[in-house]
């Protein structure tokens, strides 16, 4: 388990920079790494959680991103963040990313299309990518994306607030 963030919309509550998070990322049977993923979120009170899966088959595919680098988390953060409202404001295609800092101090950036909102697997890799760009021009930090496909699960529970997990 890492310590991290998840940049999502300012409009639907996320703090500057993004809300803190716990990533947890395992390896071995993806049924099992849902089953703690919806007991976590159950133990916290959270009212979502979103599991990733890179093997195997898992929930819908979906295209996604991850990509390691140096920095300042927060900063990192706070640069998606913003570049993505952007990004949003001029075609409507919002990159939600999660950031976890691993022992070594380099700092994971993932990210997987909600196929919730229907947006055309080439045009988020485009948004991902022009968002990342932006963020190596304002931060400095070198954001190399390697696209690939993920198995996406978003579970919510009924009545909860609207804060997010991240299991990845």
């Amino acid at each position: 388990m890492y310590p991290g963030l998840i940049t999502y919309r300012k409009e639907w509550g996320c703090p500057e920079a993004g809300e803190p998070v716990a990533a947890v990322v395992t390896v071995g049977d993806v049924s099992e790494a849902i089953k703690v993923g919806e007991a976590l979120r159950e133990d916290l009170q959270q009212a979502t959680v979103t599991v990733a899966s890179f093997v195997g088959e898992h929930g819908i595919k979906t295209p996604a991103f991850i990509t390691e680098t140096k920095g300042d988390m927060r900063v990192l953060g706070k640069a998606w963040q913003d570049a993505a409202e952007i990004y949003n404001q001029q075609t409507n295609i919002y990159v939600t990313c999660g950031l976890y800092e691993r022992p070594d101090g380099s700092i994971v950036l993932e990210a997987e299309s909600n196929p919730k909102y229907n947006v055309e697997p080439e045009k988020w890799r485009e948004a991902a990518s022009a968002i990342a760009s932006e963020v190596t021009k304002s931060t400095g930090a070198k954001l190399d994306l390697t696209f690939r496909e993920a198995g996406f699960t978003y579970h919510h529970a009924k009545g909860q607030a609207n804060s997010r997990g991240i299991i990845g």
